[in-house]
């Protein structure tokens, strides 16, 4: 069981059925739970592959150097004729 598994059994309490006073209702509360964060952090994984590989493209690099390098040189105006 994750840790945050453990975490919400702890905190957060789960409607039981019919007063029932088994684990079930909150073991199953914690198998969503853990099912929901499979399915979330899959997806960020595969989304940061994705934008990690069209930062990587020529063309993209070349715009990212081109417009860091213009925001510096503004930074740059700016600091001197603030000074």
């Amino acid at each position: 069981m994750s840790a945050q598994g453990i975490a919400l059994l702890a905190t957060v309490p789960c409607p039981t059925i019919g007063g029932c006073r088994t684990r079930r209702p909150p073991l199953l509360c914690v198998a969503v739970w853990i099912a929901v964060d499979i399915v979330w952090y899959s997806s960020l994984a595969l989304l940061v592959t994705r934008l990690g590989e069209w930062l990587r493209c020529d063309r993209v690099k070349l715009w990212l150097e081109r417009t860091s390098g213009g925001v510096l040189v503004g930074f740059g105006v700016t600091v001197a004729l603030e000074g």
